[in-house]
């Protein structure tokens, strides 16, 4: 599984799309089924800039999302996505940043 970057058991893994085509002017890559197996939907969220989701909750100023019953896959094609995970087994906070080119932890 080459396209495995970085991966914590049941927590996250980092994949990187398969290089398809290189030619002037265009990048073609696929991300193939063995990849991401279980795909149930595909979310297309836009986010103005310096937009903050979830944003404020209550008195909550910086909200968690909590999906306890399903596994999610993030695909950034457009801008920089911040991202923090966390799962009580681990007990800390992982932080990445997120681009269609790039992802740092």
């Amino acid at each position: 599984m080459d396209y495995i970057l970085e991966e914590v058991k049941d927590f996250y893994k980092v994949i990187k799309l398969k290089e398809f085509r290189r030619t002037e002017g265009v990048m073609f890559d696929v991300m193939t089924k063995s990849m991401v197996p279980k795909v149930d939907a595909i979310d297309r969220v836009l986010h103005e800039k310096s937009a903050i989701s979830p944003g404020t909750v209550g008195s909550v100023e910086k909200a968690w999302y909590m999906h306890t019953h399903q596994e999610d896959n993030l695909f950034v094609l457009h801008g920089k996505r911040y991202v923090e995970l966390y799962m009580p087994k681990y007990g800390k906070v992982e932080s990445f940043v997120i681009t269609p080119d790039y992802i740092s932890h």
